[in-house]
């Protein structure tokens, strides 16, 4: 029996084309998907298995113990990752969370599904991740704690979809979160399980429980609002010192913290829930982010605003004792990438068959059992598509990372936006990202340059090439800039005052 691939459709220029590699190798059979390639008859070690998707919103990974975290934030999580099998080289599509849960459903780059600006989703033409387990015969159900995901093409395939609250920013809810999630878990049924749990701390406005934050020190008595204190006067209190030695700074990475390991509680009584419940089938967990945070790591804070690692380096963590083995690997992973792994796992083909495939599958299954699949130099992207903000696109390839922005806003002028933003939101209109121009790039070797401090652009001109071609057939394929003739998008009003609670 062929074992279970995620096969690397990339030809020389990063364009991935399975007929190129179905060609190359036409004695074995392959199967290209919406979610990506692999190796068909296939071994299916988990089939039927009830799965839970977890993401943490703004989680960057290194502020867990299990990426090296010297606090005390992830207890829990540290120890599931022994468990586990854990990605340690993964980033977001996006690091705005509509554009990157559009990548995780559909298995494909947001532009690709037309998943681009304040309003992203997965458009119909894609089929999403709980459509396709749906259609399998899965039960499937949403809950959340971020009404970001409220428009309909996030719910397709959901059989039911629950915002657990109507308030944006709402801090110390894991805990209902968990609740409901357990009530659902344990709700008799004849089918199998798609739960997607959407956790909403880490993101701000930083307003852990006491208990928790008393775990870090030091303590400030000036406590700064993110959205209403921090964005708008960024500039000045950077020239008041305001930094990595200021009290005030230490409190805000502080109350972070302290919400990471608020949710690291929510997720491990989560976790021995689904364990209590004795059950014919296989049970998955995964474990991810939507994308990260900034802390003036380049100068500013918050997310949603550039490509940089803080913004888009998530956490991947794959829990099936017995069926996946406890390792660690640094493979090249993407959000994307969730989704037909998921599907490989299971056993379940898409069925649509399309030429050109984006999320590959994380794992490869044998008689040996499951191990990590080989994705060697494979390219991986992410992109930002907000007109008030920053608009740009960022390629990894072979250690190296080129980021190109077609608008970008200085410090001064992130923080003017961020001042004006609350009256775009008022007006309920945004409008759509502006013309293809290249304004920045910026060039990075991650290997001996972790945090991008060191532009290489200038002086490294002989990788840029292949990275230009493979940014330039990804904007062919997947247009990141909708036509200008288009109007703008009417948000509706709840929308827009969800937007403005949430500081956007």
């Amino acid at each position: 029996m062929q074992p279970l691939v995620g096969f690397p459709c990339e030809d020389g220029a990063g364009v991935f084309v399975c007929w190129r590699a179905l060609l190359a190798v036409a004695a074995i059979p392959l199967l290209c998907t919406p979610f990506g390639c692999r190796s068909a008859p296939h071994r299916a070690p988990l089939k039927g298995a009830d799965v839970v998707l977890v993401v943490i919103d703004t989680l960057r990974s290194d502020h867990l113990g299990l990426h090296g975290y010297a606090l005390p934030t992830s207890p829990f999580l540290d120890r599931l990752a022994s468990e586990s099998a854990v990605f340690t080289d993964v980033v977001a599509p996006s690091s705005y969370t509509r554009e990157s849960i559009a990548g995780l459903f559909s298995g494909q780059w947001p532009s690709c599904v037309g998943a681009v600006g304040w309003d992203a989703s997965p458009r119909k033409a894609s089929v999403t991740l709980a459509e396709r387990l749906r259609a399998s015969g899965y039960a499937t159900t949403m809950l959340t704690l971020t009404t970001m995901l409220s428009d309909g093409g996030f719910a397709r395939g959901f059989d039911r979809v629950e915002h657990l609250t109507s308030e944006w920013g709402v801090s110390r809810a894991g805990a209902a979160l968990t609740r409901r999630a357990l009530e659902v878990w344990n709700e008799p049924r004849g089918k199998p399980l798609f739960l997607y749990v959407h956790y909403l701390d880490p993101h701000g406005p930083y307003d852990p429980p006491p208990e928790k934050l008393a775990r870090f020190a030091p303590a400030s008595s000036v406590v700064l609002d993110l959205y209403r204190d921090i964005r708008p006067r960024l500039p000045e209190l950077v020239a008041e010192g305001f930094g990595p030695e200021d009290p005030r700074f230490r409190e805000l990475v502080r109350r972070y913290d302290a919400e990471i390991a608020d949710t690291d509680a929510a997720v491990q009584q989560l976790t021995a829930g689904l364990r209590a419940r004795p059950s014919q089938r296989p049970l998955l967990v995964v474990i991810t982010a939507d994308h990260g945070e900034e802390f003036l790591d380049h100068g500013f804070v918050e997310h949603a605003w550039t490509l940089y690692e803080e913004s888009v380096r998530i956490p991947l963590l794959w829990w099936s004792p017995g069926y996946i083995p406890a390792t660690r690997s640094s493979q090249p992973a993407s959000l994307v990438d969730v989704a037909p792994t998921l599907l490989a796992l299971l056993g379940l083909d898409s069925p649509r068959v399309l030429s050109e495939a984006t999320g590959q599958a994380l794992f490869q299954a044998s008689n040996a059992g499951v191990t990590i699949a080989n994705l060697g130099s494979r390219v991986r992207f992410a992109e930002l598509a907000i007109a008030e903000r920053n608009v740009a696109r960022a390629v990894w390839f072979d250690g190296w990372k080129y980021v190109v922005a077609r608008r970008w806003l200085d410090v001064d002028e992130r923080a003017r936006s961020s001042r004006i933003e609350e009256q775009l939101r008022q007006q309920g209109r945004v409008a759509p990202p502006p013309p293809a121009v290249v304004v920045r790039e910026e060039l990075f070797h991650l290997p001996s340059d972790p945090e991008e401090q060191r532009s290489l652009f200038a002086s490294a001109p002989e990788v840029l090439p292949r990275l230009r071609a493979f940014l330039a057939e990804h904007e062919r394929r997947c247009p990141l800039v909708q036509p200008l003739s288009e109007r703008p998008v009417t948000l509706a009003p709840h929308e827009s005052e969800a937007l403005r609670q949430l500081g956007y």
